[in-house]
């Protein structure tokens, strides 16, 4: 996927990057993914790979990076929305975090409209190597929390 033109435009780190120079950007990657909780999920359709998504999780602030990145083929057809959503669900429901953190190159208009039909509100720019990143984040706003148990006697 890292491979394709216009793919390659939306991946800061890697962008116009020779072979050892994409291996050394993505051992540091790997790298940083070690000091914490972490996961990458394959994403699948009919057996054919098509996506990668994943989380990073800080358990000091209680919150988690989100990232994604899809093959061309299968861009605009709500798979990476879908995905994603579930991702967060997943992180707020399950996993109990506060605040979903991403970042987009700043002409990724497809990925910044994704976040914002998600929830998400941005909060700034960065740059980082030449590259100039929009910020996004949101919040877990769950208000009904139920807890105890459910018992019924048919007797």
């Amino acid at each position: 996927m890292d491979k394709q033109e216009e793919t390659q435009m939306y991946l800061g780190g890697i962008k116009n990057k020779s072979k050892e120079e994409r291996i050394e950007f993505l051992r540091k990657k790997e790298q940083k993914n070690n000091e914490g909780i972490s996961s990458s999920l394959t994403v699948y359709l009919d057996k054919i790979p098509i996506g990668f998504v994943g989380l990073k999780i800080d358990e000091e602030s209680n919150s988690g990076e989100i990232s994604y990145i899809f093959d061309l083929d299968y861009t605009k057809k709500g798979y990476a929305t879908e995905v994603v959503e579930k991702i967060i669900e997943i992180a707020f429901l399950k996993v109990g975090l506060t605040k979903i953190f991403a970042d987009t190159v700043e002409e990724n208009i497809s990925s910044e409209k994704l976040l914002l039909k998600l929830g998400f509100e941005q909060i700034g720019k960065r740059e980082a190597d030449g590259v100039i990143f929009n910020e996004f984040e949101k919040y877990n706003n769950v208000d009904l929390v139920i807890v105890g148990n459910l018992s019924i006697d048919k007797t």
